[in-house]
């Protein structure tokens, strides 16, 4: 049976919703998941607030316009020295770029194809949605979710790295239980 135009148009735009909060609910979903791994729920959160920093640092190097801003006004601005917030900028794509720090990162602690599935979904939902909202270029998804799961990789990497030293034995304190 065909669908309605109407039904049709509801799929799209609740996708298109999904797609634009896929980075919220996939960092709730990750503190969830994450919340029995404390140790491993502190990675995720340190490692998701470097991952936001360096989404503002690049825009900032960058300096590469959204697709919806008028360039010959964003140039002009730029000649001239004005000072700009850094959400004007499009290169990185921070919704791609938290996206895919969560799906390497869930990936490496669970190894769970579905799970990784599931997220890697919801991540291609994000590109999609950003790209046909003009929010960003293809190649500013592509390069954010390339940065997000570098940084995903390189701090579930720290999280696993074993802290050595010299061990010693401690002194018994003669306690009686």
């Amino acid at each position: 049976m065909i669908k309605s135009i109407n039904e049709i148009d509801s799929i799209t735009k609740l996708l298109d919703v999904i797609g634009y909060l896929a980075p919220n609910i996939l960092f709730i979903l990750s503190c969830y998941l994450l919340w029995s791994k404390p140790f491993l729920l502190m990675y995720y959160f340190i490692g998701f607030f470097i991952n936001i920093l360096l989404n503002i640092i690049l825009k900032v190097i960058f300096k590469q316009p959204r697709p919806s801003e008028d360039i010959k006004l964003f140039n002009i601005a730029i000649n001239n020295g004005k000072r700009m917030k850094y959400d004007v900028y499009g290169m990185p794509s921070g919704h791609a770029q938290t996206s895919f720090y969560s799906v390497i990162f869930i990936y490496l602690v669970f190894k769970n194809n579905y799970l990784s599935l599931f997220y890697l979904i919801l991540s291609l939902l994000t590109l999609y949605q950003r790209v046909k909202y003009k929010n960003h270029t293809f190649s500013q998804v592509i390069v954010g979710s390339l940065v997000g799961s570098i940084v995903g990789f390189i701090i579930f990497y720290l999280s696993t790295k074993k802290i050595t030293g010299k061990l010693r034995s401690k002194r018994d304190d003669n306690a009686l239980n």
